[in-house]
Parts: structure tokens; sequence; C-alpha cells
């Protein structure tokens, strides 16, 4: 899990929990007043310290010492952390409450550990870390946003978007399941997949998994720029380069991906009753399946459309080989499809 989706999540968690605990714990029960300097000193105190140190332990724990986290794991982190941080926020609140002479505010360290505010305060600490561990798993099930989508209804009605699309593939895939076997072969794709977080960071959402093939679009919005998706492609490629030796002792390969990208409007709806996801339908999400079909003949890791590349800010980086044009499996009307090629500066 990128760091940026955790602690945002813990800190909008937090301060959710932080408004309903002031709101109802220390303004209604407690004081009466729902406005006051000590008390808005209090919240900030509490939502910051807390929705920060969670988050950044959660994040070094995932990131460090357990690779993947199941459901249970997840709960079991978020609940341990609370319990650690717990110790941290409590040394951080109780001298600056303390400096500011709130009414009624405990004297003594231990009194303070045994207030009301305090035992109750960990308990709610606790249930509220359970339901964040609980909504970051449903969004790694789901995918990054499609849980906010789906629970806000954005696609409840379908929609018409402009995206782009890139088709994932391993290279020579049935040749390496024969070498390693269907279990080895597995484990080949998890390790493989996990790096897909990379996609993440260059503003890209995984769409789906197919077998060993991945599928991830990018909104076209002034928040993306076009070029992400060709350095995404190739930070992932470096991602498995840098661990060759790896994947070399444990699978004897090194893995190769290949991948076919796009860009048009597609249908974006809700569907299912039972299972609810976020699907993209249209003739772009067939289109770039067929394009990334062509990097074997066309001995290219990455090929583009025209459409694509007519919107690309390319640079020295990168170039471009016009590949011609082809009618695609399926298709009727020719398309024209270029190779991205890394330029080496060295």
């Amino acid at each position: 899990m990128e760091y940026k989706h955790i602690q945002r999540t813990y800190l909008i968690g937090w301060l959710i929990a932080s408004i309903v605990w002031y709101l109802i714990r220390i303004s209604t029960l407690e004081t009466g007043h729902l406005i006051s300097n000590q008390l808005l000193v209090f919240f900030f105190t509490s939502w910051l310290s807390q929705g920060f140190l969670y988050g950044i332990l959660l994040y070094f724990i995932t990131r460090y010492i357990t690779k993947r986290v199941k459901f249970y794991q997840m709960i079991t982190i978020a609940l341990v952390t609370q319990m650690v941080v717990a110790i941290l926020i409590i040394a951080i609140i109780y001298p600056v409450s303390k400096s500011f002479n709130l009414d009624g505010f405990p004297n003594s360290f231990f009194l303070f550990m045994t207030s009301r505010t305090v035992v109750f305060g960990t308990l709610y600490s606790l249930i509220v870390n359970a339901l964040i561990a609980v909504t970051m798993s449903a969004s790694l099930i789901l995918g990054q946003g499609m849980l906010k989508n789906i629970i806000s209804g954005k696609y409840y009605t379908p929609q018409q978007e402009t995206r782009i699309f890139m088709f994932l593939d391993l290279h020579d895939s049935t040749t390496i399941a024969e070498q390693l076997g269907h279990l080895a072969f597995s484990k080949l794709i998890q390790d493989c997949f996990y790096e897909l977080s990379i996609f993440n960071s260059h503003n890209g959402d995984i769409y789906k998994y197919v077998g060993d093939e991945a599928i991830i679009t990018w909104p076209n919005d002034s928040k993306t720029n076009p070029i992400q998706c060709i350095q995404s492609f190739y930070a992932f490629a470096e991602k498995l380069e840098q661990k060759s030796a790896y994947f070399k002792s444990k699978y004897n390969v090194l893995p190769l991906f290949k991948a076919g990208i796009h860009i048009g409007s597609v249908t974006v709806t809700e569907i299912g009753k039972t299972k609810r996801e976020i699907a993209y339908l249209g003739d772009t999400v067939n289109t770039t399946a067929r394009i990334q079909g062509e990097c074997n003949r066309q001995k290219s890791s990455l090929l583009i459309s025209e459409d694509l590349k007519n919107i690309l800010p390319l640079k020295s980086d990168y170039k471009l080989i016009d590949k011609g044009s082809f009618i695609l499996r399926g298709k009727n009307k020719a398309i024209n499809i270029f190779a991205v090629n890394l330029v080496s500066h060295n």
C-alpha cells in the first residue's frame, strides 16, 4: 500500500472520529459547550496526532515487515499499533492539555490515565482503528477509489468518460508456466503484481486482473499528464529489473511485460447485485486489448495507438517508431500503431 493512500485514509477516518468524539463525549456529556479554545486545542491535537502517527506506523509495518497483508493481519496490525501509539499520544496530550489549565483536568498522570475520558477514548480508538482497517481492506479488494465511487453511487447511472487504458501482460507466459508449474507460476505473478502499486504513484488505477494480465486506467482530466502511462510502464520494468537477482534465484526467470495503450470514450457503470464493481464498457477497452496482442508480432514491449500518440508530450526520453496501419482482430477499421522505446542517455 502506498504511503499517501494509508495516510489519507487515517487522516480522514480520524477527522470523522474526532468530530464524533468531540460532539458526543466532550461537548455534550462533559462540558455542555460546543466551542471553546481549550476544546478546539484538544480536538486538533487528538485528530492530528492519531491520524498521522497511526498512518505512519501502519505504513512502515506493511512496507517493511508484512509484504502482503491478509484481512485478519490488517485488523491485528491496526489494533496493535493503536496500543503502541496510544502511549505516544497520551505522552503528547497530557502535558499539552495540562499547560492550558483545562477545567477539571487531572493533576497527576495516573488520574489522567484512569479518567473516564481516557478509558472510553482508548476503547473508542480501538473501534475506530478496526473500522479504518476494514475500510482499507475493502478498498484494496475493490481498487483504489472504487469504494468511494460505489458508496457515493457515482456510476449507479451509466456515464460516458474519456479514459486511457493499458493492457499489461507477462511476456512468454505459457512457456514460463510450463517451466515452473502452476503453483510456482502463481507465486511469480503474485510477486510481479505486488509491484503494480507503482502505477498508483503515476495516477493510474488498477482496474482488473485477468490471469497473468492486468488492466490499468487513467482519467483524461487536468490532474493526469498522459505521459504518466508511459513513465509508469518503464518504472514498473525498472522495478522488476532491480529485483532480477530475487526472481532468478527463486524462479530462474526474469519476468518481462508487454503492454498496449489506447485512449477513447467508454461507458462507466456500476454492475452486479451480490458482488458489485465499477465496469468500463466499450470499443476502447477491446481495441486496447488488440493493440497489446500485437506486441509479439511487432517485437515491441510497448505499443500505443495514434490517438494516444497525438496527445503525448513526448520528450527526448522516449523514441516513437511508426509500426504502420493494421486492421486488428475483430475490427473493420484500420488503426495506426506506434512503438515507444526508452532512450538510453548513457
